[in-house]
């Protein structure tokens, strides 16, 4: 740092030092607020300014090296190459230009640039420079010089985008000198000159008095782009002006001034709100005669609310007031009128989608609750009653699944469009979310009406329907529950209902089913049962039973199913079919099944014989957690062979998302468990499961052994079944064998295996293998 300050303290003139800083700073600051000029512009003109302010930059950053370079006094002739020194100009221009058409995108690059170029016009017009003598450069210094004025050229082209205040007009400016000085005092430190007798200035080199005259070109180039550009920028202002003046005719709101509320001009677009003419409105008073608004105050500094104006042939038009004294016209006020007729339209759009289903047309869950709020309110103000009705469709769900979600889009808009044709005053029908639906009557007192009401809701369903040439036939199941007799809340209202529902679903047929309150002692019944069957898994009250499963070729027994029991501490066993559909709906199926997986793989293979154990699954296991990775990690944990693991499930599985469904099971299988169908015959799509996934076994359900000898059918459909089982290269297993009858048919019939109380009852672990064979005999 001091060899820089010596070198420009003692080696330099610093009057013309002085002459060169004025013409940087003049030429930095019309280069900087040409690009600004720029920043505000586009196309065309944008380039314009773009190369003006380049030129400038490049023609301030020349004009104040080599006029400082004049200053350098090495006590050597000096002298300058013509053609390098043209050159390092047109660098400078080059590189401004690039560096401010990159800077209009990204500022720091565009800095960088800047710098590097003014670093490359220096050391341009340097390979330039004789003298009598040899140029020795401190790499040190060089560097420094580079890096000092890429760091002042970013920071000066940051500084341009806060062009709105003096830290951005003159800042910008100010450090873009610092970038150019900093760089030409740094890298003149760096330069040691050593006399040499036998070095000479060449013939043709530019003498530092003809230098004189190139310098003041450029300055003179740079003066007169500066006072381009202002004349420029005035015109360009006169023309803003111009614009401003036609900006109040553009504008898409309608503007008027008013001053002692006598209008005094209004907009072309006001006078297109209106249908008003500019000469036939003007002077007419505004608020009052034109416009209606309430509690306005003429005197407020500014103010925004809402009126109705009227128009030249009596339209009532909603309006939008937007107001402030004007500046110009003294006592005067700008109001600007905005139509909103569209947007009163749309508010009433939404307003509708707040509180009407958009696709039944029929109130929505927030308006029924408002409205069943507001009935129980009137009705325990008039000591009355009213009947809540819930009702949903039935075989809505298999409508969906297998004509897809459009048509069932269309089923509900139909139905809902019957009932609302079927309303009588006072009725009121809401759709509550997919096929559910509420109904509010007030007359609850006599249940005939309210009976004839439900009766009138389950014609308008069970009517057919015809949906892309197909005739469908949805019906319905009501609940019923009156205030306040099974309910004062609405949430109690609509729990009641709910279950009056579900107690009419269960029925055969559509019908209504008024509330009865042992439907809720059932309801807390259940609820209990699933509390403790929450705790029944920590406490270990589950036990699994195992039933054998027998080979009828020749009479052995080859596996067990393992069956799970619950032994409750006060209520003692309870069924798997009072307990399993509660723990699916819980989601406790998935530990419960977890549990009862690993306690049978762990039994099996402590087996001696290598028997197989069957192991049902529940469609609510596919869906929650990864049943291939648990199943894998349980074989590994207990060591059971996987070919004698064999899962059991359902068709249901298959049904809400066959592709996850295959897609797990395909993973079952790579693991070389064994897959069986459960329950065939009673499911969704037998046949078109059989043919999506290779099973290894198939169980008739026991429905169909059960009616052997007592229904022909039964007969022909166990046959059907072992048939398709020999066809398919499938094995089948008859489940519910019970009499030595059901046995003798299935032998005959070349039944591959068989399972039930005749052939052995499901029991302990403990008391499994004592049993006599001599039943198969």
């Amino acid at each position: 740092m001091l060899k820089v300050l010596t070198c420009l303290t003692v080696e330099h003139d610093l009057r013309l030092v002085a002459v060169a800083a004025v013409i940087c700073a003049f030429g930095s600051l019309v280069a900087m607020r040409l690009f600004m000029r720029a920043q505000i512009s586009g196309g065309p003109i944008r380039r314009q300014w773009l190369v003006m302010a380049g030129v400038a930059a490049g023609s301030a950053t020349w004009a104040t090296h080599f006029l400082a370079m004049l200053a350098f006094a090495p006590g050597l002739p000096t002298g300058y190459d013509p053609a390098l020194t043209s050159f390092s100009l047109l660098v400078a221009i080059a590189a401004s230009i690039t560096a401010f058409a990159v800077a209009g995108y990204r500022p720091l690059v565009g800095g960088a640039l800047a710098g590097l170029g003014i670093s490359a016009m220096h050391y341009t017009g340097m390979a330039g420079f004789r003298t009598a003598g040899i140029v020795q450069w401190d790499p040190v210094l060089v560097a420094v010089s580079v890096i000092a004025s890429v760091a002042f050229g970013m920071f000066a082209l940051h500084l341009t985008r806060l062009a709105d205040n003096w830290r951005g007009r003159f800042g910008a400016a100010g450090v873009f000198v610092l970038a150019i000085c900093s760089l030409h005092f740094t890298a003149m430190g760096a330069v040691t000159i050593l006399p040499d007798p036998l070095v000479e200035v060449p013939v043709g080199a530019v003498p530092n008095h003809v230098m004189v005259f190139f310098i003041a070109a450029v300055a003179a180039l740079v003066i007169a782009i500066g006072v381009s550009a202002y004349f420029a920028d005035k015109s360009a202002y006169g023309e803003a002006q111009t614009r401003l003046r036609r900006l109040a005719n553009a504008a898409i709101e309608g503007l008027v001034i008013v001053k002692d509320n006598r209008i005094v001009d209004v907009n072309t677009s006001f006078e297109e709100l209106t249908g008003y003419r500019r000469d036939k409105i003007t002077d007419r008073g505004l608020l009052g005669d034109i416009l209606t608004v309430e509690g306005i105050d003429p005197q407020t500094e500014s103010l925004r609310t809402e009126g109705v104006l009227r128009s030249h042939d009596g339209r009532q038009i909603p309006v939008e007031l937007l107001s402030k004294p004007d500046d110009v016209l003294a006592g005067a006020r700008v109001y600007s009128v905005r139509d909103l007729t569209e947007k009163k339209s749309a508010e009433g759009r939404i307003h509708y989608l707040a509180h009407f289903d958009p696709l039944t047309g029929l109130p929505n869950r927030n308006s029924f609750l408002d409205q069943l709020e507001a009935e129980i309110t009137r009705m325990q103000d008039q000591n009355r009653r009213f009947a809540l009705l819930s009702f949903d469709l039935d075989r809505f769900k298999e409508t969906n699944d297998v004509f897809g979600h459009a048509a069932g889009d269309i089923v509900l808009a139909e139905i809902s469009k019957r009932l609302k044709a079927g309303l009588r005053a006072s009725e009121y029908i809401a759709r509550f979310g997919g096929d559910e639906f509420f109904a509010v009557l007030p007359a609850g007192d006599d249940p005939e009406p309210v009976m004839a009401f439900a009766e009138r809701i389950l014609s308008a369903v069970r009517e057919p329907l015809t949906v892309d040439d197909n005739e469908l036939f949805i019906g319905a199941s009501v609940g019923i529950a009156l205030f306040p007799d099974d309910g004062r809340t609405s949430t109690e209202l609509m729990a009641n209902a709910d279950l009056a529902m579900y107690r009419a679903k269960e029925t055969a047929g559509s019908k209504a089913c008024f509330f009865e309150s042992g439907m809720d002692l059932q309801v807390r019944e259940r609820r209990s049962l699933a509390r403790d069957l929450r705790q029944a898994l920590a406490q270990d009250e589950f036990e699994l039973f195992y039933q054998p499963q027998s080979r009828l070729t020749d009479n052995r027994t080859i596996g067990y199913e393992a069956l799970i029991r619950w032994q409750h501490p006060t209520r003692g066993l309870i069924s798997p079919a009072e307990f399993i559909p509660i723990a699916e709906e819980t989601g406790l199926i998935v530990p419960i099944g977890e549990w009862v997986l690993r306690k049978a793989c762990a039994t099996a293979a402590s087996w001696a014989e290598p028997y197989r154990i069957a192991v049902n699954l529940s469609p609510v296991q596919f869906t929650h957690g990864n049943l291939p990775e648990t199943v894998h990690g349980i074989l590994i944990e207990t060591g059971l062979s996987p070919k004698r693991l064999e899962l059991e499930v359902t068709e249901s599985l298959l049904i809400t998302d066959p592709d996850m469904a295959l897609h797990t099971l395909r993973r079952l299988k790579m693991l070389g468990v064994a897959i069986a169908m459960d329950d065939f015959g009673t499911g969704y799509s037998s046949l078109s499961t059989l043919q999506s996934f290779p099973f290894d076994k198939i169980k008739i359900d026991r429905s169909f052994i059960d009616k052997l000898g007592k229904q022909r059918k039964s007969a022909s459909i166990v046959r059907a079944v072992l048939a398709l089982g020999r066809s398919l290269e499938i094995p089948v297993l008859a489940e519910g064998i019970e009499t030595k009858a059901h046995l003798d048919f299935l032998r005959n019939e070349g039944c591959d295996e068989a399972q039930g109380y005749f052939l052995g009852r499901p029991m302990p672990v403990g008391l499994m293998f004592p049993q006599a064979a001599a039943v198969l005999a």
